[in-house]
């Protein structure tokens, strides 16, 4: 009769295996956790800040999924309204993701309509199929670069229900400029790609160009973006403006109706929040496009019989380029005033 055989003892291997992947586990869960728990107290540290300095920040609840891959915060019943309650916004959910690969990475998305109420009574509403923004968080705690992606977004009047302006995609990055000698010289780049931008009705004094840009693309280059940054909780650009901020386009093209243009120049905000500054706007096809704009029926006569004799004289296929100025809430195009140029917003 043969002996039985003796049970294996178990391999060294196996058991470290197993309890590596027990500890990677925990570490990895108590991490996750961690992370929640930071971007709950940011959160928190924003409201706190924003009613601190007489602004109103309200969040109904916090809640929390994506273990393991993702920190995904819900927030419920968001509303908010700068300091100087100029206008107050109001959703009913915002995400918040932040990336435990890269905690300094967070997205911010929002899944349902953004209501603002401005002082006036006026509300308006913005909805997309998709709004997302990322923000990089640097060293010092501030936003260092954004990017915003927002998919068949619109703008609409909640009085009326009709759209003050749709896209059909619009691509946003803003970082700093590398170009820039150093850091404390606040310089970044912003680059803007817009496509199927949508108007309620035609800008004035332009409406021979029609209400829709197939395509507007543009390479800005911003000097103190890093105020407009710092003012995202309230009225940024008027914090832009304050700090001495420009514009300065690069490079600007569109498509927009019969015309096709590129440009570049300079432009920031005056006191009145208005333009100011000038491009140096270049007509792709000239015959087509004054032609289009000398149909405009808000321009004065006169700026209608220079177009057309501008249109008259441009040879076919030849390229021509004026010079857009905004002056003293004027616009001026080719050294003549064609409008009064009213707040931006």
């Amino acid at each position: 009769m043969s002996a039985r055989a003796a049970p294996r003892a178990p391999r060294a291997w196996l058991i470290i295996a197993w309890a590596t992947f027990a500890l990677i586990a925990i570490g990895w869960t108590l991490y996750w956790r961690m992370l929640e728990t930071q971007a709950r107290d940011a959160i928190a540290a924003f409201v706190a800040a924003q009613n601190a300095r007489g602004g109103e920040a309200q969040i109904g609840a916090v809640s929390a999924r994506g273990f393991p891959r993702v920190v995904a915060l819900t927030l419920s019943d968001v509303r908010f309204a700068p300091q100087d309650r100029a206008w107050r916004a109001r959703t009913a959910t915002l995400e918040v993701h932040v990336n435990p690969g890269n905690p300094a990475q967070s997205l911010v998305i929002a899944p349902t309509p953004i209501a603002v109420t401005y002082a006036s009574g006026a509300t308006r509403t913005f909805a997309a199929a998709d709004a997302r923004m990322s923000l990089h968080v640097g060293r010092s705690g501030g936003v260092e670069r954004l990017s915003l992606d927002l998919v068949e977004a619109r703008w609409s009047d909640a009085a009326t229900q009709g759209p003050r302006w749709s896209m059909r995609r619009l691509l946003a990055h803003l970082r700093p400029d590398p170009r820039a000698p150093s850091i404390a010289d606040a310089r970044h780049q912003l680059a803007l790609d817009i496509e199927g931008w949508a108007l309620a009705a035609p800008l004035r004094p332009f409406e021979g160009l029609g209400a829709q840009a197939e395509r507007v693309k543009a390479a800005i280059a911003l000097t103190h973006a890093d105020a407009a940054l710092g003012g995202l909780a309230g009225d940024a650009l008027a914090a832009w403006r304050d700090a001495g901020g420009e514009a300065g386009f690069e490079h600007l093209e569109a498509r927009w109706g019969a015309g096709q243009f590129s440009g570049a120049g300079a432009l920031r905000l005056d006191a009145q929040r208005r333009l100011h500054g000038r491009l140096s706007v270049g007509f792709e096809t000239p015959r087509e496009t004054l032609a289009a704009l000398a149909a405009s029926p808000s321009l004065s006569p006169r700026a209608v019989e220079s177009l057309r004799t501008l249109s008259a004289a441009q040879a076919e296929g030849a390229a021509f380029e004026t010079l857009l100025e905004f002056r003293e809430g004027v616009v001026i195009a080719g050294g003549v005033a064609v409008r009064e140029a009213p707040p931006l917003y």
